[in-house]
């Protein structure tokens, strides 16, 4: 049962295969009444793609087929969840899949659904399927701690002002939070802000500097002209309304001469966390950059084996930049 479990979890990340036969027996068992309940404690940490990819297994569909019917493509992600805007988007899940084990939801997201106001959030699972970006921070974060809690949020697009508004309550009910249940910051709980840098090419839309090597190199030079003006050193409040001037293009919902899909969360993510640390510790927060690169210097990455697949392809009509910054306690 268990092999089972991790075989379906790999086909739905494209990479195993489970027998159609074997995935049919299982699935029976479960659906069928039996005198005595069967065990089905491992299939209930399945998400809900999951456990879709094991009944498609069950009827005899091969993985390419499966891929065909439930896996989406960045643009069809982009149209189901597009019209949202100046919400958070929280989930619904008990579990998320993780490497070792599944990985728990914390009591944090259950506290902040009762403190918000409706109009600041919706609850939508389907919505934390498509997106793809929380998936590959799991494993790590598992791996430093087996035992990690999260409480995932999505940001959809909202002007500053709005950002200002529901970061401030966010902050508030993660601040009371903390408060109540005696947690430190960077030992008990940490913010996690999951974002691509610049996507840069044809393929994307976005050529501001032309072609080839020296547009890169200006790509790249941006980039690092962003990060080292708005997101390292002492953050405050118009520091991060700085990035978005930079970020947004005539609208907050158009891009100017990059193009972070981070748009939002970065800045919104900054926003939360900034003042969560001044409501609880009365400090402000220090930005000091770890790494910058991008998947042309880079290449594939030569991890295997996880279930998330290769990296995406790359060359000077498509390249991705990522960047990790550290925020410390003043």
């Amino acid at each position: 049962r268990d092999e089972l479990v991790r075989a379906v979890r790999g086909t739905a990340a494209g990479e195993s295969h489970v027998d159609p036969e074997v995935a049919g027996k299982l699935l029976r068992h479960v659906q069928h009444a039996h005198p005595t309940p069967p065990d089905t404690a491992a299939l209930d940490a399945l998400t809900d793609r999951e456990m879709d990819v094991l009944r498609l297994l069950a009827r005899g569909r091969s993985n390419d087929e499966i891929a065909g019917e439930l896996f989406l493509t960045h643009g069809t992600v982009r149209s189901e969840i597009s019209g949202l805007q100046n919400i958070l988007i929280l989930d619904g899940f008990e579990y998320w899949p993780g490497l070792r084990k599944p990985i728990s939801v914390s009591g944090l997201r259950e506290y902040i659904k009762e403190r918000l106001d409706r109009n600041v959030y919706i609850t939508d699972n389907r919505a934390h399927e498509i997106e793809h970006s929380i998936e590959a921070l799991l494993p790590f974060l598992q791996y430093f701690n087996p035992d990690i809690k999260i409480t995932p949020i999505m940001v959809t697009p909202m002007p500053f002002a709005r950002m200002e508004e529901v970061s401030e309550k966010l902050a508030e009910a993660i601040a009371d939070y903390m408060n109540e249940k005696s947690l430190e910051p960077g030992k008990d709980i940490f913010f996690l802000i999951s974002s691509d840098g610049n996507h840069y090419g044809e393929d994307f839309d976005n050529s501001p500097f032309g072609e080839g090597e020296k547009a890169w190199i200006a790509a790249r030079e941006l980039d690092k002209r962003l990060i080292r003006t708005y997101l390292t050193g002492v953050m405050g409040s118009r520091k991060i309304e700085g990035l978005t001037e930079e970020l947004w293009g005539e609208t907050y919902l158009d891009y100017r001469n990059t193009y972070w899909c981070g748009k939002y969360s970065v800045p919104f993510g900054l926003l939360v966390v900034e003042k969560t640390i001044a409501l609880t510790m009365n400090k402000k927060i220090n930005g000091t950059l770890f790494r910058f690169s991008d998947t042309y210097s880079e290449g594939v990455l030569p991890i295997k084996k996880t279930g998330m697949g290769t990296t995406a392809p790359f060359s000077l009509r498509h390249w991705v930049s990522f960047f990790s910054i550290g925020y410390y306690i003043e």
